[in-house]
């Protein structure tokens, strides 16, 4: 069957834009969506230091407490950038791996069985996410589409891996 390669790949794309998307999303106390921040804005190294040093100091901060205290939270975003970035890495790799069945014109058994790992990966992380988000108080704060993208990246991984692992494509006879 020729579906399970053009599976992976929408699926794989999929997560991909889920990397552009919003992955968290502000909501006021009438819940309007106040601001959003995707996965690309907090892994890219944006400086977010004149701003928080601006609310420090209307806040009553020094302007060294408040410039310490930008760097600070600025050094930690940063800290967090590969792990954001890995976080959608399994998407990635399912596009990786869709573009070479394409290109290939067949997707086996391994195939099938590296999309069941990526999707599966992909539902890992999007159930971690769910999870703190259920877990949290903060009514202001709600998942984002981009993370509802990654799981149906996830689910597409996983569905056209087993597609591909019961009904191997061999290609063109």
């Amino acid at each position: 069957m020729r579906l399970w390669k053009v599976l992976v790949l929408l699926a794989g794309v999929t997560g991909v834009i889920g990397f552009f998307t919003p992955l968290i999303e502000y909501r006021s106390a009438d819940g309007r969506i106040t601001g959003d921040a995707s996965a690309f804005q907090m892994a890219r190294d944006a400086n977010y230091g004149g701003d928080i040093a601006g609310n420090a100091a209307q806040l009553g901060l020094s302007p060294e407490d408040s410039r310490r205290f930008s760097k600070a939270f600025h050094d930690g975003v940063n800290a967090y950038r590969g792990g954001i970035i890995a976080f959608f890495a399994p998407a990635g790799l399912l596009t990786l791996l869709g573009v070479i069945s394409v290109l290939r014109d067949r997707m086996g058994r391994f195939s099938g069985l590296l999309a069941l790992v990526f999707g599966a990966a992909c539902g890992a992380v999007f159930a971690r996410f769910w999870q703190a988000d259920q877990t949290s108080r903060d009514a202001a704060a709600s998942l984002g589409l981009g993370l509802y993208l990654l799981l149906a990246a996830g689910l597409g991984g996983v569905l056209s891996g087993l597609g591909a692992a019961l009904v191997p494509d061999r290609g063109a006879s």
